[in-house]
């Protein structure tokens, strides 16, 4: 079971993805080409299980996110 730092990292983790896809969003950057870039952005969390396997569903919706603000 982890400690109260496992929920804290894992909300550092997803403010750093969120703020990276929109840093690259206002580049122009489509979500299947920011993977590359936020890899090595996040390269504090390579190491953690399933941190490849679930990041380009993760940036997929962080994208959704973006855009969905983008016509509110």
């Amino acid at each position: 079971m982890g400690s109260v730092e496992t929920p804290l990292s894992y909300r550092a983790y997803l403010k750093s993805l969120l703020d990276m896809v929109v840093e690259l969003y206002d580049e122009g950057i489509e979500s299947y080409e920011m993977k590359p870039r936020i890899v090595e952005a996040l390269s504090d969390y390579r190491d953690w299980p399933g941190f490849e396997s679930r990041l380009g569903g993760n940036i997929s919706r962080a994208y959704l996110e973006v855009e969905q603000e983008e016509f509110e």
